[in-house]
C-alpha cells in the first residue's frame, strides 16, 4: 500500500509540474503580445524604453532612434516611454534594462526585444521584417 501511495503522488506531482510548465509557456506566448492602445494595425511599431537617467539612453540611443525616424518618417510608430514611470508597461515588454527597444509587427506579434543600445541597421532590418506581411508598408520608405 505504501508503495501505490508513493507512485500515485509521484504521478500527481509530474502530472502537476507539466500543467504548470504549459501554463507558463502558454502564459508569455500570449502575454507579450501588445494591447490595442499601443497596437497601430496598418505599420510596425518601435517601443523604446528609456529613463531620465540613462547616459547610453540619451547619448546614443536616442539619436539613433532620431535619425532612423527621419529615415522612415511615417511609415514606422515610435512610441517612447520611460521605463520608471510606466513600470506596467516596462515589466509587460520584459524590460530588463535601458534602453531597451521592442519591434511589434502591425497584427501585434512581438518580432524583437533589443536590451542596451541597438544599431539602426539592425532596427531597421527588423521593421522590415515585421512589416514582411504588407509588403506596400516599408517599400516606400526605404531608398
Amino acid at each position: 500500500m505504501d508503495r501505490l501511495t508513493i507512485l500515485l503522488v509521484a504521478i500527481a506531482g509530474m502530472a502537476a509540474l507539466w500543467l504548470a510548465w504549459r501554463g507558463i509557456k502558454l502564459w508569455l506566448r500570449h502575454s507579450i503580445r501588445v494591447d490595442q492602445e499601443t497596437l497601430n494595425d496598418d505599420k510596425p511599431t518601435l517601443l523604446y524604453f528609456s529613463s531620465p537617467d540613462c547616459a547610453p539612453c540619451h547619448l546614443q540611443q536616442s539619436p539613433i532612434l532620431a535619425s532612423l525616424q527621419e529615415a522612415l518618417g511615417d511609415c514606422v510608430s515610435f512610441q517612447e516611454y520611460d521605463a520608471v514611470a510606466h513600470p506596467d508597461l516596462a515589466r509587460r515588454y520584459r524590460v530588463l534594462t535601458v534602453p531597451t527597444t521592442v519591434v511589434i509587427a502591425p497584427n501585434g506579434e512581438v518580432v524583437a526585444v533589443n536590451y542596451g543600445v541597438t544599431q539602426a541597421e539592425k532596427l531597421k532590418r527588423q521593421l522590415e521584417m515585421a512589416a514582411n506581411e504588407r509588403e506596400d508598408v516599408l517599400t516606400p520608405c526605404v531608398a
